[in-house]
């Protein structure tokens, strides 16, 4: 099993910039637990992933969303 966290990383407009028409979110932290499994019936190795994050979307929920 692999697992990580990402902290979110501040505001730059010169790595991120801003486009007219984009809504901008901040991710405030974001897990990820990938586990490595094996179907029972076939034999083959799969990879189960879970995520999980806490978004701050900066503002009103769009209409079209």
């Amino acid at each position: 099993m692999i697992s990580f966290h990402v902290s979110s990383l501040p505001p730059n407009p010169d790595v991120y910039p801003l486009l007219a028409g984009r809504i901008r979110a901040k991710v405030e932290i974001i897990g990820f637990i990938f586990m490595p499994k094996i179907d029972h019936l076939t034999g083959a190795e799969y990879c189960d992933v879970f995520m999980t994050n806490c978004t701050d979307i900066n503002g009103a929920v769009p209409k079209w969303l």
